[in-house]
């Protein structure tokens, strides 16, 4: 439908400015007013939405009545592409990482759901296509999430063609597939089927055919993480299955709630923690052994309370690591203190395993 460049924006002076991603309609589809409107359509939408885990709309029109859109340049991958890249050596993407990209996804989607225009008008965006070939994920770490194509807006007009879901079918939601009007808790059952995914290293609903895969879905009944994985935390199932409920009511009345939280969740489950900062200050995917275990805490020597120095003063010190107990000393006439006396009457601890 589009294809897309790497552009850089001219400024007054005539000197080029940052590097920007100018997405640009084929030729030969310029010519469709439906493929047009929903192309503009996309920008118009995006450009409204102002949060940092959503892209930037720079610039948009036509030249040569071609249009086009200038984005922000996003430099990464995206979570499609890393979660194929960790199958192919036999993992799955550590958990904690997991928790974070879709908790940021979804802070992104919150923000396109209370989208208001100039006029604090509510835009109502739906984005419909919430993927994990929609979520960018940078060099640095960040998330975004992008193409907001088959987006819908109260507020925009134009509609979109059914063909346009063909493909991802798995993560539409049983009142889309059922054809009714579809809200922004659509774009929680798609977050849903991704941490299932993660969760269960599966898909929630399956079959031999998309038919069949669609009819799972509108029934809405997925098996419980659990059965697949007992490591799973209770809590973060019933955030997976909350989402996951047929009845739309029934879900999370807004992105923010239905955002996990990576830090506890990444450490207590099975999989692995979210990165950790490096002494170099980057961070390292590598999480923590979660079976390493803590180094006891350091027990300091006591103080005798013995007025003369130990080696004139008799006495004898040994440690036991499970307790202190303290003596009579040996008095007058002992070893090393012969003739002298202490002023403590209990001056030695059991110190070490050995006499002193």
């Amino acid at each position: 439908m589009a294809e897309v460049y790497l552009g850089r924006a001219l400024q007054a002076d005539g000197r080029f400015g940052p590097a920007v991603a100018v997405k640009r309609l084929l030729p030969h589809l310029t010519s469709d007013a439906a493929i047009v409107r929903m192309f503009l359509n996309e920008a118009e939408i995006t450009r409204q939405i102002h949060h940092p885990n959503v892209v930037r709309i720079l610039d948009l029109g036509n030249v040569q009545a071609e249009p086009f859109i200038a984005m922000e340049l996003l430099e990464g991958h995206s979570f499609a592409e890393l979660r194929q890249t960790a199958a192919q050596s036999g993992r799955r993407v550590p958990l904690g990482i997991t928790l974070r990209v879709l908790t940021q996804a979804c802070r992104g989607l919150d923000a396109a759901h209370r989208a208001v225009d100039s006029k604090g008008r509510e835009l109502q965006i739906v984005h419909r296509d919430f993927t994990p070939d929609n979520i960018h994920v940078s060099v640095t770490g960040e998330v975004k999430v992008i193409d907001f194509g088959i987006a819908k807006s109260g507020a925009v007009p134009g509609g979109t063609e059914p063909g346009t879901l063909k493909g991802k079918f798995f993560y539409m939601s049983p009142e889309m597939i059922a054809g009714h009007d579809v809200d922004h808790r659509a774009d929680l059952f798609a977050a849903g089927v991704m941490l299932y995914e993660q969760l269960c290293g599966r898909r929630p609903f399956t079959g031999l055919n998309t038919e069949e895969v669609l009819n799972r879905i509108s029934e809405g009944k997925p098996k419980r993480p659990t059965e697949f994985d007992p490591s799973v935390p209770l809590a973060l199932e019933l955030v997976c299955l909350t989402a996951l409920s047929k009845d739309p009511s029934r879900r999370f009345p807004a992105g923010r709630p239905a955002s996990p939280r990576p830090r506890r969740w990444g450490r207590t489950s099975g999989s692995s923690s979210p990165p950790r900062r490096t002494r170099s200050g980057s961070r390292s995917a590598a999480p923590a052994s979660p079976t390493r275990p803590r180094p006891p805490a350091r027990r300091t020597r006591p103080r005798s309370t013995c007025s003369l120095p130990a080696r004139r003063a008799g006495h004898r010190a040994r440690w036991s690591s499970r307790r202190y107990r303290a003596a009579p000393r040996r008095g007058r006439g002992g070893r090393r203190g012969r003739g002298r006396s202490c002023s403590a009457s209990r001056c030695w601890v059991r110190w070490s395993s050995r006499w002193w």
